[in-house]
Protein backbone atom coordinates (compact mmCIF):
# COMPACT_ATOMS: atom_id res chain seq x y z
CA UNK A 1 0.00 0.00 0.00
CA UNK A 2 2.97 2.19 0.09
CA UNK A 3 3.80 3.89 -3.81
CA UNK A 4 6.91 3.51 -5.07
CA UNK A 5 8.58 4.45 -8.11
CA UNK A 6 12.14 3.97 -10.07
CA UNK A 7 13.22 6.83 -12.17
CA UNK A 8 12.76 6.99 -14.96
CA UNK A 9 15.08 8.37 -18.44
CA UNK A 10 18.60 8.09 -16.10
CA UNK A 11 21.32 7.38 -18.00
CA UNK A 12 22.81 4.99 -15.85
CA UNK A 13 22.37 2.30 -13.43
CA UNK A 14 24.17 3.91 -10.94
CA UNK A 15 21.94 7.20 -11.07
CA UNK A 16 18.51 5.48 -10.34
CA UNK A 17 16.74 7.21 -7.49
CA UNK A 18 13.89 5.35 -5.92
CA UNK A 19 11.04 7.80 -4.05
CA UNK A 20 9.45 5.92 -1.72
CA UNK A 21 6.22 7.93 -0.96
CA UNK A 22 4.93 7.41 2.59
CA UNK A 23 1.32 6.49 2.78
CA UNK A 24 -1.73 8.96 2.48
CA UNK A 25 -3.96 8.67 5.02
CA UNK A 26 -6.69 7.13 2.94
CA UNK A 27 -4.51 4.17 3.62
CA UNK A 28 -4.85 3.95 7.62
CA UNK A 29 -3.10 1.10 9.07
CA UNK A 30 -0.73 0.11 6.51
CA UNK A 31 2.42 1.95 8.79
CA UNK A 32 1.87 -1.43 10.34
CA UNK A 33 3.85 -3.04 8.16
CA UNK A 34 7.35 -3.78 8.12
CA UNK A 35 9.20 -2.01 5.39
CA UNK A 36 10.82 -4.48 3.03
CA UNK A 37 14.11 -3.55 0.91
CA UNK A 38 14.70 -2.16 -2.66
CA UNK A 39 13.41 -5.14 -4.34
CA UNK A 40 10.24 -4.76 -3.19
CA UNK A 41 9.98 -1.30 -5.14
CA UNK A 42 10.19 -3.20 -8.73
CA UNK A 43 5.94 -3.64 -8.37
CA UNK A 44 3.97 -1.65 -10.87
CA UNK A 45 3.85 2.22 -10.00
CA UNK A 46 0.46 3.77 -9.54
CA UNK A 47 -0.89 7.41 -10.07
CA UNK A 48 -1.63 9.18 -7.32
CA UNK A 49 -3.67 11.96 -7.39
CA UNK A 50 -1.80 15.67 -6.83
CA UNK A 51 1.33 13.91 -7.69
CA UNK A 52 2.58 14.81 -11.35
CA UNK A 53 2.60 11.67 -13.58
CA UNK A 54 6.17 12.40 -14.93
CA UNK A 55 8.97 13.17 -13.53
CA UNK A 56 9.53 16.97 -13.13
CA UNK A 57 13.22 18.22 -11.95
CA UNK A 58 14.92 20.77 -10.30
CA UNK A 59 17.69 23.00 -12.08
CA UNK A 60 19.75 25.35 -9.81
CA UNK A 61 20.55 28.25 -11.17
CA UNK A 62 24.06 30.15 -10.77
CA UNK A 63 22.46 33.83 -11.01
CA UNK A 64 19.10 34.63 -9.97
CA UNK A 65 17.00 35.53 -12.28
CA UNK A 66 18.24 33.44 -15.01
CA UNK A 67 15.80 31.32 -17.48
CA UNK A 68 16.77 28.73 -19.52
CA UNK A 69 18.09 28.94 -22.91
CA UNK A 70 15.35 27.68 -25.57
CA UNK A 71 18.11 25.67 -27.33
CA UNK A 72 18.85 23.89 -23.68
CA UNK A 73 14.36 22.93 -23.45
CA UNK A 74 14.14 21.86 -26.62
CA UNK A 75 17.11 19.63 -26.12
CA UNK A 76 15.82 17.87 -23.12
CA UNK A 77 12.64 16.76 -25.16
CA UNK A 78 10.44 19.75 -25.27
CA UNK A 79 11.03 20.56 -21.65
CA UNK A 80 8.91 23.65 -20.09
CA UNK A 81 9.26 25.76 -16.71
CA UNK A 82 6.27 25.21 -14.78
CA UNK A 83 7.29 26.90 -11.43
CA UNK A 84 10.21 27.97 -9.31
CA UNK A 85 11.70 28.05 -5.79
CA UNK A 86 12.33 32.14 -5.77
CA UNK A 87 14.48 32.01 -2.91
CA UNK A 88 16.97 29.39 -3.75
CA UNK A 89 16.99 30.26 -7.73
CA UNK A 90 15.55 27.14 -9.08
CA UNK A 91 13.51 26.53 -11.73
CA UNK A 92 10.87 23.52 -11.72
CA UNK A 93 11.46 21.61 -15.03
CA UNK A 94 8.88 19.61 -16.51
CA UNK A 95 8.56 16.98 -19.79
CA UNK A 96 12.45 16.49 -19.72
CA UNK A 97 13.17 13.27 -21.43
CA UNK A 98 16.63 13.57 -21.72
CA UNK A 99 17.15 16.20 -18.61
CA UNK A 100 20.86 15.86 -18.90
CA UNK A 101 20.37 18.45 -21.75
CA UNK A 102 19.38 21.13 -18.90
CA UNK A 103 22.68 21.47 -17.80
CA UNK A 104 23.88 24.54 -19.81
CA UNK A 105 25.77 27.71 -19.35
CA UNK A 106 24.97 29.06 -15.80
CA UNK A 107 23.32 25.90 -14.42
CA UNK A 108 25.19 24.40 -11.11
CA UNK A 109 22.94 20.88 -11.08
CA UNK A 110 19.54 19.21 -12.24
CA UNK A 111 18.16 16.86 -9.98
CA UNK A 112 14.59 14.63 -10.41
CA UNK A 113 12.23 16.55 -7.64
CA UNK A 114 11.34 13.98 -4.91
CA UNK A 115 8.00 13.91 -3.20
CA UNK A 116 6.52 14.18 0.55
CA UNK A 117 3.20 12.36 2.21
CA UNK A 118 2.25 11.86 5.43
CA UNK A 119 1.93 9.13 7.43
CA UNK A 120 -0.15 7.94 10.15
CA UNK A 121 -2.58 5.91 11.62
CA UNK A 122 -6.29 6.74 12.91
CA UNK A 123 -8.55 5.70 15.76
CA UNK A 124 -11.64 4.16 15.24
CA UNK A 125 -13.54 6.60 17.70
CA UNK A 126 -16.35 4.18 18.27
CA UNK A 127 -17.87 3.44 21.40
CA UNK A 128 -16.55 6.11 23.85
CA UNK A 129 -18.12 7.13 26.59
CA UNK A 130 -17.95 9.19 30.16
CA UNK A 131 -18.59 12.30 31.41
CA UNK A 132 -15.92 15.24 33.00
CA UNK A 133 -16.60 17.41 35.43
CA UNK A 134 -16.07 21.33 35.11
CA UNK A 135 -12.57 22.54 35.35
CA UNK A 136 -9.14 21.88 33.61
CA UNK A 137 -9.27 20.45 30.00
CA UNK A 138 -10.92 17.07 30.84
CA UNK A 139 -9.17 14.69 28.21
CA UNK A 140 -5.66 15.71 29.98
CA UNK A 141 -7.09 15.92 33.94
CA UNK A 142 -8.37 12.71 33.28
CA UNK A 143 -5.15 10.99 31.70
CA UNK A 144 -6.64 10.65 27.98
CA UNK A 145 -3.62 12.37 27.09
CA UNK A 146 -0.51 10.68 28.21
CA UNK A 147 1.51 12.36 25.70
CA UNK A 148 1.11 15.49 27.46
CA UNK A 149 1.87 13.87 30.32
CA UNK A 150 5.04 11.69 29.92
CA UNK A 151 6.90 15.06 28.32
CA UNK A 152 5.46 17.34 31.32
CA UNK A 153 3.07 19.71 29.59
CA UNK A 154 1.44 20.42 32.81
CA UNK A 155 4.94 22.55 34.10
CA UNK A 156 4.90 24.39 31.44
CA UNK A 157 0.75 25.63 31.28
CA UNK A 158 1.13 26.57 35.04
CA UNK A 159 4.70 28.60 34.21
CA UNK A 160 5.13 29.90 31.17
CA UNK A 161 2.88 32.72 28.64
CA UNK A 162 1.78 29.22 27.30
CA UNK A 163 3.38 30.54 23.58
CA UNK A 164 1.32 33.73 23.43
CA UNK A 165 3.11 35.79 20.62
CA UNK A 166 4.52 33.06 19.18
CA UNK A 167 4.20 31.83 15.72
CA UNK A 168 4.05 28.26 14.51
CA UNK A 169 3.78 27.54 10.75
CA UNK A 170 2.40 24.54 10.33
CA UNK A 171 3.58 22.89 7.10
CA UNK A 172 0.98 20.03 5.77
CA UNK A 173 -2.80 19.74 5.08
CA UNK A 174 -3.93 23.13 6.32
CA UNK A 175 -5.53 24.23 9.05
CA UNK A 176 -8.86 23.72 10.12
CA UNK A 177 -9.26 27.30 11.76
CA UNK A 178 -12.36 27.14 12.96
CA UNK A 179 -12.08 23.99 15.46
CA UNK A 180 -13.36 25.63 18.79
CA UNK A 181 -9.79 24.78 20.01
CA UNK A 182 -7.94 27.07 17.69
CA UNK A 183 -10.16 29.53 17.27
CA UNK A 184 -8.88 33.39 16.68
CA UNK A 185 -5.43 31.92 16.58
CA UNK A 186 -4.67 31.03 13.21
CA UNK A 187 -3.76 34.29 12.32
CA UNK A 188 -2.39 33.11 8.35
CA UNK A 189 -3.13 30.47 6.28
CA UNK A 190 -1.92 30.03 2.67
CA UNK A 191 -2.54 27.09 0.06
CA UNK A 192 0.85 26.43 -2.00
CA UNK A 193 -0.55 23.12 -3.91
CA UNK A 194 -0.08 24.20 -7.64
CA UNK A 195 -1.76 21.06 -8.86
CA UNK A 196 -4.51 22.55 -11.08
CA UNK A 197 -7.15 20.67 -9.83
CA UNK A 198 -10.34 21.94 -8.78
CA UNK A 199 -10.55 20.44 -5.44
CA UNK A 200 -6.68 21.48 -4.72
CA UNK A 201 -8.10 25.19 -5.12
CA UNK A 202 -8.51 26.06 -1.23
CA UNK A 203 -6.92 26.74 2.08
CA UNK A 204 -8.87 24.32 4.28
CA UNK A 205 -7.33 21.03 5.21
CA UNK A 206 -9.31 18.32 2.86
CA UNK A 207 -6.65 15.49 4.87
CA UNK A 208 -6.98 16.18 8.55
CA UNK A 209 -3.39 15.57 8.96
CA UNK A 210 -2.29 19.38 9.54
CA UNK A 211 -5.49 20.34 11.87
CA UNK A 212 -4.62 17.27 14.25
CA UNK A 213 -0.85 18.26 14.15
CA UNK A 214 -1.84 22.09 14.95
CA UNK A 215 -3.96 20.81 17.85
CA UNK A 216 -0.93 19.14 19.23
CA UNK A 217 0.70 22.50 19.19
CA UNK A 218 -1.75 24.91 20.16
CA UNK A 219 -5.47 23.29 21.46
CA UNK A 220 -6.73 25.56 23.27
CA UNK A 221 -7.92 23.33 26.42
CA UNK A 222 -11.33 23.43 25.47
CA UNK A 223 -11.32 19.29 25.81
CA UNK A 224 -7.51 18.96 25.39
CA UNK A 225 -4.25 20.93 25.85
CA UNK A 226 -1.81 21.70 23.21
CA UNK A 227 1.80 22.14 24.26
CA UNK A 228 1.54 25.80 23.48
CA UNK A 229 -2.00 26.74 24.25
CA UNK A 230 -1.65 30.67 23.45
CA UNK A 231 0.80 29.87 20.81
CA UNK A 232 -0.29 31.58 16.86
CA UNK A 233 -0.77 29.20 14.12
CA UNK A 234 0.19 30.04 10.40
CA UNK A 235 -1.06 27.50 7.42
CA UNK A 236 1.20 26.89 4.51
CA UNK A 237 -0.68 24.26 2.39
CA UNK A 238 1.41 21.60 0.42
CA UNK A 239 -0.05 18.31 0.61
CA UNK A 240 -3.24 17.94 -1.45
CA UNK A 241 -6.44 15.81 -0.75
CA UNK A 242 -4.61 12.81 -1.27
CA UNK A 243 -2.39 13.43 1.75
CA UNK A 244 0.69 13.99 -1.08
CA UNK A 245 2.85 17.02 -2.11
CA UNK A 246 5.33 17.50 -4.27
CA UNK A 247 8.85 18.30 -3.20
CA UNK A 248 8.70 21.89 -4.41
CA UNK A 249 5.45 22.65 -2.69
CA UNK A 250 6.86 21.64 0.44
CA UNK A 251 10.27 23.37 -0.11
CA UNK A 252 7.97 26.53 -0.86
CA UNK A 253 6.04 25.74 2.11
CA UNK A 254 9.24 26.30 4.57
CA UNK A 255 9.93 29.45 2.68
CA UNK A 256 6.86 31.06 2.83
CA UNK A 257 6.81 30.32 6.88
CA UNK A 258 10.25 32.17 7.65
CA UNK A 259 9.11 35.08 4.90
CA UNK A 260 5.84 35.39 7.11
CA UNK A 261 7.01 35.45 10.53
CA UNK A 262 7.03 32.15 11.32
CA UNK A 263 9.44 31.53 15.12
CA UNK A 264 9.24 27.81 14.37
CA UNK A 265 7.80 25.24 11.12
CA UNK A 266 6.54 22.02 12.56
CA UNK A 267 6.82 19.44 9.17
CA UNK A 268 4.86 16.29 9.62
CA UNK A 269 5.87 15.45 5.73
CA UNK A 270 8.33 12.11 4.93
CA UNK A 271 9.79 11.03 1.83
CA UNK A 272 12.57 8.39 1.59
CA UNK A 273 14.82 7.73 -1.03
CA UNK A 274 17.30 4.38 -1.53
CA UNK A 275 20.89 5.17 -2.53
CA UNK A 276 23.44 7.93 -1.16
CA UNK A 277 24.03 10.61 -2.59
CA UNK A 278 26.29 9.55 -5.62
CA UNK A 279 23.10 7.60 -6.49
CA UNK A 280 19.98 10.18 -6.61
CA UNK A 281 19.01 10.85 -9.76
CA UNK A 282 21.10 13.82 -10.61
CA UNK A 283 23.18 15.51 -13.66
CA UNK A 284 25.68 18.23 -13.16
CA UNK A 285 28.48 18.95 -10.68
CA UNK A 286 26.31 20.30 -8.10
CA UNK A 287 24.02 17.61 -6.16
CA UNK A 288 21.11 19.96 -5.09
CA UNK A 289 19.76 20.15 -1.27
CA UNK A 290 17.17 21.60 -1.43
CA UNK A 291 15.39 20.95 2.05
CA UNK A 292 18.94 21.74 3.75
CA UNK A 293 18.87 24.61 1.88
CA UNK A 294 15.29 25.61 2.51
CA UNK A 295 15.43 25.02 6.17
CA UNK A 296 18.88 26.52 6.38
CA UNK A 297 17.37 29.67 4.88
CA UNK A 298 14.43 29.26 7.40
CA UNK A 299 17.26 29.06 10.42
CA UNK A 300 19.22 31.85 9.44
CA UNK A 301 15.95 34.03 9.61
CA UNK A 302 14.85 32.59 13.19
CA UNK A 303 12.88 30.17 12.36
CA UNK A 304 13.43 26.32 13.68
CA UNK A 305 12.13 23.76 12.08
CA UNK A 306 11.09 20.51 13.58
CA UNK A 307 10.63 17.49 11.53
CA UNK A 308 9.88 13.76 11.52
CA UNK A 309 12.19 10.91 11.52
CA UNK A 310 9.94 8.73 9.70
CA UNK A 311 7.41 5.75 9.75
CA UNK A 312 9.72 3.22 8.27
CA UNK A 313 11.26 1.13 11.59
CA UNK A 314 14.77 2.34 9.84
CA UNK A 315 18.10 2.68 11.81
CA UNK A 316 19.37 6.31 11.05
CA UNK A 317 21.94 6.93 9.81
CA UNK A 318 21.32 3.78 7.56
CA UNK A 319 24.18 0.92 7.75
CA UNK A 320 26.25 1.63 4.57
CA UNK A 321 24.40 4.64 3.79
CA UNK A 322 21.93 2.64 1.45
CA UNK A 323 18.28 4.78 2.57
CA UNK A 324 17.66 8.29 3.38
CA UNK A 325 14.90 10.19 5.08
CA UNK A 326 14.27 13.57 3.80
CA UNK A 327 13.48 15.87 5.71
CA UNK A 328 14.29 13.95 8.20
CA UNK A 329 17.96 13.27 7.64
CA UNK A 330 18.40 17.13 6.62
CA UNK A 331 21.38 18.52 9.46
CA UNK A 332 19.74 21.84 10.24
CA UNK A 333 16.43 20.44 11.04
CA UNK A 334 15.74 19.13 14.85
CA UNK A 335 14.25 15.16 13.98
CA UNK A 336 12.19 13.48 15.97
CA UNK A 337 11.26 10.45 16.52
CA UNK A 338 8.03 8.28 18.39
CA UNK A 339 7.74 6.75 21.95
CA UNK A 340 4.61 5.44 22.71
CA UNK A 341 3.40 2.78 25.50
CA UNK A 342 5.82 -0.09 26.08
CA UNK A 343 2.62 -2.18 28.34
CA UNK A 344 -0.29 -4.22 26.73
CA UNK A 345 -3.34 -1.94 27.38
CA UNK A 346 -5.59 -3.88 29.78
CA UNK A 347 -8.17 -2.82 27.10
CA UNK A 348 -7.06 -4.30 23.58
CA UNK A 349 -9.94 -3.00 21.91
CA UNK A 350 -12.52 0.34 22.12
CA UNK A 351 -15.39 -2.52 22.20
CA UNK A 352 -14.05 -3.82 26.01
CA UNK A 353 -15.69 -0.96 27.76
CA UNK A 354 -12.97 1.54 27.59
CA UNK A 355 -13.99 5.38 29.17
CA UNK A 356 -10.91 8.10 28.75
CA UNK A 357 -12.34 9.44 31.57
CA UNK A 358 -11.67 6.39 34.15
CA UNK A 359 -8.20 6.55 35.74
CA UNK A 360 -7.98 2.78 35.93
CA UNK A 361 -8.68 2.49 32.40
CA UNK A 362 -5.94 5.05 31.20
CA UNK A 363 -2.39 3.54 30.20
CA UNK A 364 -0.32 4.95 33.02
CA UNK A 365 2.82 2.43 31.80
CA UNK A 366 6.74 3.73 31.12
CA UNK A 367 7.20 5.04 26.74
CA UNK A 368 9.32 3.06 24.81
CA UNK A 369 10.12 3.54 21.25
CA UNK A 370 7.07 2.99 19.27
CA UNK A 371 7.27 -0.09 16.69
CA UNK A 372 7.44 2.04 13.30
CA UNK A 373 9.71 4.74 14.30
CA UNK A 374 12.87 5.30 12.46
CA UNK A 375 15.03 5.21 15.25
CA UNK A 376 19.11 5.64 15.60
CA UNK A 377 22.14 8.39 16.72
CA UNK A 378 20.41 10.45 14.11
CA UNK A 379 17.24 11.11 15.57
CA UNK A 380 17.82 14.23 17.31
CA UNK A 381 15.08 13.30 19.84
CA UNK A 382 12.06 11.61 20.64
CA UNK A 383 8.73 12.73 21.55
CA UNK A 384 4.92 10.89 22.46
CA UNK A 385 3.42 9.25 18.89
CA UNK A 386 1.37 6.85 20.17
CA UNK A 387 0.76 3.05 19.89
CA UNK A 388 4.83 1.47 21.20
CA UNK A 389 3.82 -1.87 23.04
CA UNK A 390 7.45 -3.00 22.25
CA UNK A 391 10.69 -2.46 24.48
CA UNK A 392 13.31 -1.23 22.43
CA UNK A 393 15.31 -4.51 22.64
CA UNK A 394 12.38 -5.80 19.64
CA UNK A 395 13.28 -4.82 16.24
CA UNK A 396 9.75 -5.34 14.97
CA UNK A 397 6.52 -4.66 16.54
CA UNK A 398 5.34 -8.47 16.24
CA UNK A 399 6.06 -10.16 19.70
CA UNK A 400 5.39 -14.20 19.87
CA UNK A 401 3.34 -13.21 16.60
CA UNK A 402 1.24 -10.74 18.38
CA UNK A 403 0.98 -7.32 17.04
CA UNK A 404 1.99 -4.34 20.08
CA UNK A 405 0.72 -1.50 20.86
CA UNK A 406 -3.38 -0.33 21.63
CA UNK A 407 -5.72 2.06 19.39
CA UNK A 408 -6.46 3.46 22.86
CA UNK A 409 -2.96 5.00 23.14
CA UNK A 410 -3.06 7.15 20.47
CA UNK A 411 -2.56 11.05 20.48
CA UNK A 412 -5.67 12.48 20.56
CA UNK A 413 -6.28 16.10 18.83
CA UNK A 414 -8.45 17.91 16.54
CA UNK A 415 -10.66 16.00 14.17
CA UNK A 416 -11.08 18.58 11.08
CA UNK A 417 -14.46 19.75 10.37
CA UNK A 418 -13.19 19.83 6.69
CA UNK A 419 -13.02 16.17 6.13
CA UNK A 420 -15.61 13.38 6.85
CA UNK A 421 -13.40 11.50 9.31
CA UNK A 422 -15.08 10.21 12.10
CA UNK A 423 -14.82 11.46 14.93
CA UNK A 424 -15.90 11.85 18.90
CA UNK A 425 -18.37 14.12 18.94
CA UNK A 426 -17.61 16.28 22.44
CA UNK A 427 -19.37 19.30 23.63
CA UNK A 428 -18.26 20.47 26.65
CA UNK A 429 -15.80 17.60 27.23
CA UNK A 430 -18.22 14.70 27.12
CA UNK A 431 -17.74 12.07 24.49
CA UNK A 432 -20.59 10.73 22.84
CA UNK A 433 -21.37 8.37 19.95
CA UNK A 434 -19.14 8.80 16.83
CA UNK A 435 -19.86 10.53 13.81
CA UNK A 436 -18.77 12.82 11.05
CA UNK A 437 -16.15 15.61 11.59
CA UNK A 438 -17.57 16.82 8.28
CA UNK A 439 -18.92 20.73 9.12
CA UNK A 440 -18.49 20.12 13.03
CA UNK A 441 -15.60 22.32 15.30
CA UNK A 442 -15.99 20.33 18.68
CA UNK A 443 -15.13 16.78 17.46
CA UNK A 444 -11.38 14.83 18.78
CA UNK A 445 -9.55 11.69 16.28
CA UNK A 446 -6.39 9.80 18.46
CA UNK A 447 -3.59 9.11 15.23
CA UNK A 448 -0.55 7.88 15.83
CA UNK A 449 3.06 8.60 13.74
CA UNK A 450 6.74 10.45 13.92
CA UNK A 451 3.99 12.74 12.77
CA UNK A 452 2.38 13.48 16.32
CA UNK A 453 5.70 13.18 17.97
CA UNK A 454 6.83 15.79 15.87
CA UNK A 455 4.32 18.45 17.08
CA UNK A 456 4.93 18.60 20.58
CA UNK A 457 8.77 18.93 19.94
CA UNK A 458 7.39 22.43 17.83
CA UNK A 459 5.14 23.63 21.16
CA UNK A 460 8.14 23.15 23.40
CA UNK A 461 10.11 25.15 21.09
CA UNK A 462 7.29 27.73 21.04
CA UNK A 463 7.58 27.92 24.68
CA UNK A 464 11.41 28.60 24.76
CA UNK A 465 11.08 31.07 22.25
CA UNK A 466 8.68 33.01 24.54
CA UNK A 467 10.95 32.02 27.20
CA UNK A 468 13.63 34.10 25.28
CA UNK A 469 11.90 37.32 24.51
CA UNK A 470 10.52 36.24 20.79
CA UNK A 471 12.97 38.23 18.92
CA UNK A 472 13.54 35.71 15.75
CA UNK A 473 16.83 34.67 15.45
CA UNK A 474 19.48 32.65 14.02
CA UNK A 475 21.01 32.46 17.78
CA UNK A 476 18.03 32.47 19.45
CA UNK A 477 16.97 28.80 17.18
CA UNK A 478 20.14 27.59 17.95
CA UNK A 479 19.67 28.27 21.79
CA UNK A 480 16.23 26.68 21.72
CA UNK A 481 17.33 23.25 19.78
CA UNK A 482 20.46 23.06 22.23
CA UNK A 483 18.06 23.19 25.05
CA UNK A 484 15.64 20.55 23.99
CA UNK A 485 18.27 18.60 22.73
CA UNK A 486 20.79 18.38 25.70
CA UNK A 487 17.56 18.04 29.21
CA UNK A 488 16.43 14.87 27.84
CA UNK A 489 15.40 11.82 29.43
CA UNK A 490 17.32 8.81 28.38
CA UNK A 491 14.95 5.93 28.24
CA UNK A 492 17.26 3.33 25.79
CA UNK A 493 20.52 3.54 24.56
CA UNK A 494 21.74 6.03 21.97
CA UNK A 495 21.69 3.34 19.43
CA UNK A 496 18.18 3.48 19.51
CA UNK A 497 16.47 6.58 21.30
CA UNK A 498 19.26 8.94 19.72
CA UNK A 499 19.04 12.00 21.71
CA UNK A 500 16.29 10.63 24.23
CA UNK A 501 12.74 11.50 25.19
CA UNK A 502 12.26 15.54 25.35
CA UNK A 503 11.33 17.35 28.97
CA UNK A 504 9.75 20.08 28.96
CA UNK A 505 10.24 20.91 32.14
CA UNK A 506 13.76 20.33 32.17
CA UNK A 507 14.31 22.07 28.89
CA UNK A 508 12.55 25.33 30.44
CA UNK A 509 14.31 25.12 33.25
CA UNK A 510 17.70 25.21 31.83
CA UNK A 511 17.10 28.32 29.49
CA UNK A 512 15.79 30.25 32.20
CA UNK A 513 19.10 28.96 33.82
CA UNK A 514 21.08 30.12 31.12
CA UNK A 515 22.47 27.16 30.70
CA UNK A 516 21.99 26.62 26.90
Amino acid sequence: MTDRRLSQGAPAALRTSLALAPLALAAAGCADRVPTGPTSALSAARQVPGVPATPRYWVALATPGTTLPTAALAAAGGAKVVGAIRQLNVLVVANATNPAALVTTGVRGVQREFMGQVDDQVLPAAGLGGNAAAGTPPWYRSGVQWDMRVMHADYGWANTTQGAGINVCIVDSGVDQGHQELAGRVTTRVNLVTDTAAVEQTVEDLVGHGSHVAGTVAAGGVVINGVAPRANILSARVLGASGYGSGTDIVNGILWCADHGAHVVNMSIQGRLYGDRAFIDYYGPYVLDLYGSAVKYATDRGTAVVTIAGNFNLQLPNPGGLQLEYPGQVPEALTVGATGPVTKHAYATVASGFDPFDPAKVWQGPDGRAFYSDYGTAVDVFGPGGRGGIPYSFPHYLVNGVPQGSALDFVWSLCAGTTAQAGAINVGGVPGAPATCAGQRDRYIGYSGTSMAAPHVAGIAALLYAAVGGTRSATNVARIVQCIKSTTDVIGPASVFGGGRVNEQKALAAVRAGAC
